[in-house]
């Protein structure tokens, strides 16, 4: 609900101040969603593993760029997030199938 609010009540406010509120309810509704699917995934409700092996990967690939050093090639991130995204998805993956008493989606 506060995400929504700050969203709402940033498109209102035209100054820095109201980008500041958009990303901010943004980065509450990115949470809230996150924490949601988590539960659902480790309690074996519902298979969130592409959902949650991305999450991973953007915070992997956004520290990679972040700390690279100038003379990396822009591939590196890049190859860096499709590795992270891979094994994240095999680990959430068997995490639900244990979870789930073997299935592999629900």
């Amino acid at each position: 609900m506060g995400a929504l609010v700050l969203m709402g009540a940033g498109f209102f406010i035209k100054d820095s101040l109201g980008s500041a509120m958009i990303l901010a309810g943004l980065g509450l509704a990115v949470l809230g969603g996150t924490e949601l699917s988590i539960r659902e995934h480790f309690a074996g409700y519902r298979s969130h593993s592409s959902l949650l092996a991305g999450v991973v990967t953007m915070i992997v690939v956004t520290f990679t760029f972040l700390i690279k050093p100038a003379d990396w090639p822009f591939a590196v991130p890049f190859a860096v997030g499709v590795v992270v995204f891979g094994a994240g998805f095999y680990v959430f993956r068997e995490a639900f199938k244990r979870r789930s008493g073997g299935l592999g989606f629900r």
